[in-house]
């Protein structure tokens, strides 16, 4: 567990300037996930992404815990399984942690070719 405390909090006038640069990242990359969702056939995104993460719905059979187990040891794709929040046949994928929305777009590529194993 860790816990962040800023050694001082940002100053009034830097607020703006550090809400447009994350803005500038995660506006992007939630179009990125928007659309690859959009584009895969067994999964939709359970409300408009919104933050850092979204929250996908999928009809597959198996449960997310597996799934997203079975990601990480086999293809190094980590997705966080929904399971963990009593949210069944969902997965929390993140993309607020790519400032190259290549590495976003290569990974979701990635991860639909994993989740072909399931159709």
């Amino acid at each position: 567990f860790f816990v962040f405390r800023w050694r001082s909090p940002p100053r009034p006038e830097h607020y703006q300037a550090l809400w447009a640069r994350a803005r500038s990242i995660l506006e992007p990359n939630r179009k990125i996930v928007e659309d690859w969702v959009a584009s895969q056939p067994h999964l939709h995104l359970r409300a408009k992404a919104m933050g850092t993460t979204c929250l996908i719905d999928y009809d597959y059979d198996v449960d997310s815990e597996t799934l997203a187990k079975d990601a990480m040891a086999t293809e190094q794709i980590l997705v966080v399984p929904g399971d963990y929040f009593d949210m069944p046949k969902t997965i929390r994928v993140g993309y607020g942690a790519f400032r190259d929305p290549q590495v976003l777009k290569a990974g979701l590529e990635e991860f639909g070719k994993y989740l072909e194993k399931y159709n």
